[in-house]
This record gives structure tokens, C-alpha cells and sequence, in this order.
């Protein structure tokens, strides 16, 4: 069975709840998360091992890697 690959659009205080979801849940994968604040977006992407950074949320949109997008 294949992951869900998710992103994230929004790392405030509901993402970190969702992230930390995200990662109890082993179909799911976080590919990318975005946020204005790039210092918010690094850092949940180093706390929840996200691989991918982004400021502008039609970049997620526009993705071809991705299942699902979470908005928060």
C-alpha cells in the first residue's frame, strides 16, 4: 500500500498539532510544508522531517508529488 504524500500549508499552532499527527499515522507522509514565515516553515520541517520548504502556497499547489494538501 502506498503513503498519502500531504501538504502542509500553514505551520502555526494547529499544523504542529496536525504534524505531530501526521507522523503517529504510517500511511501518511509530509512532503512539503509552507508558511509565510520561511524561520516557521524550517523549523517544523526539522522537527518533523519534512523535506521540502516552501513561502508560497501555489508552489504546494502546484506539486505533482502530493496526494492531499492540508490547510491551516
Amino acid at each position: 500500500m502506498s503513503k498519502i504524500r500531504v501538504g502542509i500549508i500553514g505551520c502555526g499552532q494547529i499544523a504542529q498539532h496536525h504534524m505531530r499527527t501526521y507522523t503517529e499515522i504510517s500511511e501518511a507522509e509530509m512532503v512539503v510544508c509552507c508558511d509565510l514565515n520561511r524561520e516557521a516553515a524550517e523549523k517544523a520541517s526539522q522537527t518533523y522531517n519534512i523535506p521540502n520548504v516552501e513561502t508560497d502556497f501555489r508552489a504546494v499547489l502546484n506539486r505533482d508529488d502530493i496526494d492531499a494538501v492540508d490547510v491551516c
